[in-house]
């Protein structure tokens, strides 16, 4: 595949991506075959479960026993994988159970932090001030 075609291919995979944001990915994620061609560096289509993740109880317990403090910046265009049901209760334990809590909602999609650096790093700065 053409470095363009890669661009354009990684712009329009799941998320839209700016095309700043699309040559971070490929930076990251990608190698030169040769002159003219590039590949991925993994099979984007692979989205297997790590065995290092959490269950909901054992990171509650987690962050109960350690008490971080805890921004969570979360997309408005962004997938939600529960419903609101399920989010709600987990909100009020890490309320409860961490030093300090805030949830941030910023436009944008998975991609925010790339697509939207400056409101991202603004949260985050001020997070870590």
């Amino acid at each position: 595949m053409t470095y363009q075609r890669l661009i354009a291919y990684t712009r329009h995979c799941d998320y839209p991506l700016t095309e700043a944001a699309a040559k971070t990915l490929c930076i990251r994620g990608t190698r030169q075959i040769n002159e003219l061609e590039w590949a991925y560096n993994r099979d984007q289509r692979l989205m297997s479960s790590s065995i290092l993740r959490f269950s909901h109880s054992a990171y509650l317990e987690l962050i109960h026993t350690f008490r971080p403090k805890l921004l969570m910046v979360l997309a408005n265009g962004g997938t939600v994988p529960e419903p609101e049901a399920v989010r709600a209760p987990v909100r009020r334990s890490y309320e409860k159970s961490c030093a300090s809590y805030k949830l941030v909602g910023l436009h944008g999609n998975h991609f925010l932090h790339l697509n939207n650096p400056d409101e991202a790093a603004q949260e985050i700065n001020e997070f870590f001030a």
